[in-house]
């Protein structure tokens, strides 16, 4: 009786519509495939390290201190995150103080500039 249930069990398993339904079960997952290139991805990785504590975690959505700051320049943000400052004839949205340098990014301003402008 268990090896007639054995076999069968086998059989089912390596039926080839369950074998492909299992990798397309496997193959699914919650997070959506990134269609974004590398460095997009780097500067989303650098942007919710070290900017969604007062700008959103949706740079198209103003934060709790920052502005929405989605399509930023790189001129913007080299001056904002290394002088504090804004770029010649620029009109900030929330003219402040608040935000600190960030001279630790000066490397990653690229990525950054690249995910903001998706």
């Amino acid at each position: 009786m268990r090896d007639a249930f054995g076999s069968r069990f086998i059989s089912f398993l390596l039926n080839p519509s369950i074998i492909l339904s299992f990798f397309f079960f496997i193959s699914c997952s919650s997070e959506p495939v990134s269609t974004v290139n590398p460095l997009a991805n780097r500067g989303k990785q650098i942007y919710m390290a070290n900017c969604i504590s007062c700008h959103s975690p949706d740079p198209r959505q103003d934060g709790p201190l920052g502005p929405a700051i989605h399509g930023s320049s790189k001129e913007l943000l080299e001056y904002r995150l290394l002088k504090r400052s804004y770029p010649p004839s620029y009109s900030p949205k929330r003219p402040s103080t608040l935000m600190p340098r960030f001279e630790h990014l000066a490397g990653d301003i690229e990525a950054l500039t690249s995910y903001l402008n998706e």
